[in-house]
């Protein structure tokens, strides 16, 4: 099917998609920074106020921001972050054909994309995530983008929907602060993660761009050299923010699916795990793990659960 575009005033009408769920896709757990509001879903993407809604079988995107792009950066951002210019109905017959257990996952959850966020909050938040709730991530975000970060809502959208939003503040207003401020905003233990991942990125010790453009095993090493960043938020970063499609994050709900419904051994290693999933997954690994993530958290919790008890 041919997409078809209609390009209105900070509005943006995308006719014809394939394979995609704004829904699934701003839900599975990949960020978060989106909030339902009504029909719609709100989020600051790259310093730009986004509400998107699917309707009519197409998907309807608004700039709300104070300072608005112009229509071609506008839709360009969107292709870009959403990832619709993919053959993601392709990838998706390719996963069903490779594995059955993906395949039940797709088909419960079908069109979820990989989402192309910016590295430094996908790395920030995902230092967050780290023994920690959705909700709980959530709130510490919304609590750091107030304190540190800029306004991006405009007049209308506030007066609108009673709110204000912010952007993700950037490491240079994050090194200014504190770890105590840092703290404050809910982010805990995990406050000196953020702080000195921030003075490290402000004075150059940390390139994200460089090492988006690092092979995937060097990137990953990079990542993990850095300061409170393991192994599973390596990958998330990689997935997430760089396009590196062949990382597998590995957290309770993967492990859970790995250890029981694949590997059949409730003591496998994250390391069994990853190369048995480089193996069948290869280049489509990062699409499978957030299908398999989400089907696991949201419709195999109990069972997934009583396998793990009954293995101890």
């Amino acid at each position: 099917m041919t997409m078809q575009l209609e390009i209105g005033t900070n509005r943006l009408s995308i006719h014809g998609v394939d394979a995609f769920d704004l829904a699934n896709t701003l839900t599975c757990g990949q960020a978060f920074r989106w909030w339902r509001v009504g029909n719609a879903y709100h989020g600051v993407v790259k310093g730009t106020l986004l509400v998107a809604e699917w309707r009519d079988e197409s998907l309807h995107v608004e700039d709300h921001s104070v300072t608005k792009l112009c229509p071609d950066d506008f839709v360009g951002l969107v292709f870009d972050y959403f990832g619709l210019s993919d053959d993601h109905a392709q990838r998706e017959r390719s996963l069903c054909k490779r594995d059955r257990i993906v395949a039940e996952a797709i088909r419960y959850a079908p069109g979820i994309r990989i989402l192309r966020q910016d590295p430094w909050e996908c790395l920030i938040s995902f230092i967050i995530s780290a023994r920690n709730y959705i909700p709980s991530i959530m709130s510490t975000i919304v609590r750091l983008c107030e304190r540190f970060g800029e306004r991006v809502s405009s007049d209308e959208y506030e007066e609108l929907f009673g709110t204000r939003r912010y952007a993700f503040p950037s490491a240079s207003a994050l090194s200014d602060g504190s770890v105590e401020s840092i703290e404050s905003c809910g982010a805990s233990y995990r406050a000196k993660y953020i702080y000195g991942m921030a003075q490290l990125v402000t004075t150059g010790g940390a390139d994200l761009d460089l090492i988006s453009k690092q092979p995937y095993e060097e990137a990953r090493e990079s990542l993990m050299s850095l300061y409170g960043v393991g192994p599973k938020i390596a990958e998330c970063v990689l997935l997430y923010s760089m396009g590196r499609y062949e990382a597998f994050p590995i957290d309770t709900w993967i492990s859970r699916v790995m250890r029981f419904l694949y590997l059949g051994n409730p003591r496998a290693s994250v390391r069994e795990m990853h190369e048995f999933a480089r193996q069948r997954f290869e280049d489509l690994a990062g699409f499978a793990q957030q299908y398999l993530f989400h089907w696991a958290r949201t419709a195999k919790g109990a069972y997934l659960r009583t396998l793990e008890q009954n293995s101890r």
